[in-house]
């Protein structure tokens, strides 16, 4: 999977782009059929923000995430993956 990382001047950490990468490649667990993933990260006045978007076979699946550290939004935004991803199994099998 091709995983494409983008800033809006945000400042990011070679440490936390290596966890960001880490993650969505694992998702790969939960459905073998995506193709690429595009995170966006950006800083709004006191929040992180993580948008991810996941292109399938078929389709598209797009979650966005804010908290006080990219690190507690990527957490989060793992975790609604792994269940938007599953659920999308379901639905397609």
């Amino acid at each position: 999977m091709r995983i494409d990382i983008q800033t809006n001047q945000a400042q990011v950490s070679a440490v936390t782009v290596e966890g960001i990468k880490t993650k969505v490649l694992n998702l790969e667990k939960y459905h073998e059929g995506i193709h690429d993933a595009k995170v966006f990260l950006k800083e709004e006045t006191d929040q992180k923000v993580i948008e991810l978007k996941l292109n399938l076979k078929d389709s598209e699946i797009f979650m966005k995430e804010k908290q006080s550290t990219f690190q507690h939004a990527l957490d989060n935004l793992v975790d609604t993956a792994k269940i938007q991803l599953k659920k999308y199994k379901e639905r397609h099998n």
